[in-house]
């Protein structure tokens, strides 16, 4: 190998390990267990709405939702707060990655990451809490 494919190589390991996504995995029990039985709920966005019961006094407009179906109705659901009403956090994100069944739901990951108040902007998604 000559030194170039080397650096190359190094190049793009750095590159795409500093882009990779950092989330705390949550445990889907809770949202599995409300939604076993349930069959009307149509939508990835009906389904992480669910999950994600909006604090009282939030405006409708500091949540948005995207999803994006990967095939074989199998989601990729994500919900950004932010503003969030919190001195520590500036934004919370939820991503499920979820299937649709015979109009029934599963939940097969929950991640957590946040946005905190940091100093010098911009804050990064990251795991764990904001202190």
């Amino acid at each position: 190998m000559s030194a170039r494919y080397l650096f190359l190589l190094l190049c793009l390991t750095f590159f795409f390990s500093s882009c990779a996504e950092e989330y705390d995995l949550l445990d889907t029990t809770d949202i599995n267990t409300r939604v076993q039985d349930r069959q009307d709920i149509e939508t990835p966005e009906e389904l992480i709405l669910l999950f994600y019961e909006r604090p009282p006094g939030t405006q409708a407009s500091d949540i948005t939702v995207r999803s994006e179906n990967y095939g074989n109705n199998e989601y990729r659901i994500e919900l950004v707060h932010d503003p969030v009403a919190d001195k520590s956090y500036r934004a919370i994100r939820y991503v499920l990655l979820a299937r649709l069944r015979d109009r029934q739901w599963f939940v097969s990951e929950i991640r957590r990451s946040c946005k905190c108040h940091k100093k010098p902007e911009p804050a990064r998604w990251q795991p764990g809490r904001c202190g």
